[in-house]
């Protein structure tokens, strides 16, 4: 029996929430905060609000969590994977139905099941979107 078997929760501390293929390669997960460019993911919605535009990944807040299915304050494109950046879960992962305020694209993702409105979701896309999901970020750092 291991220490993980006796404590489930700090499994979580174990798994890369960041798929090293679909992030950029200057992304870091340190205490459950995702960096970019050395910049809190968190910290930019929180100075720039939500949606925002950060290269290929789309900051968005949760609105709804109903029955498996999540409204966030963005519309997106081909999602690749959500990652919830404001806390670090230690909740199950169950795969739900991600999509925005105009319902246009619904995507299936993995995201954990504690999951609550005013959470901060980062949203990897395969492109990067014009201005229609929200402003950019740019890559400037937020102070």
């Amino acid at each position: 029996m291991t220490l993980v078997d006796i404590l489930p929760s700090l499994g979580a501390a174990y798994v890369s929430r960041c798929d090293p293929a679909l992030w950029p390669a200057n992304t870091h997960c340190v205490y459950g905060r995702i960096t970019v460019d050395g910049v809190a993911l968190e910290d930019v919605a929180d100075a720039e609000g939500t949606p925002v535009q950060w290269g290929r990944i789309l900051i968005t807040r949760v609105r709804s969590v109903i029955a498996g299915e999540v409204g966030v304050d963005a519309e997106f494109g081909d999602l690749q994977q959500a990652v919830v950046v404001n806390r670090h879960s230690v909740g199950p992962v169950v795969k739900v139905d991600v999509h925005g305020p105009g319902r246009r694209c619904v995507s299936p993702v993995e995201l954990p099941a504690d999951l609550r409105a005013g959470d901060v979701v980062a949203l990897v896309t395969s492109h990067v979107h014009g201005g229609a999901c929200g402003r950019s970020a740019g890559s400037t750092p937020v102070s």
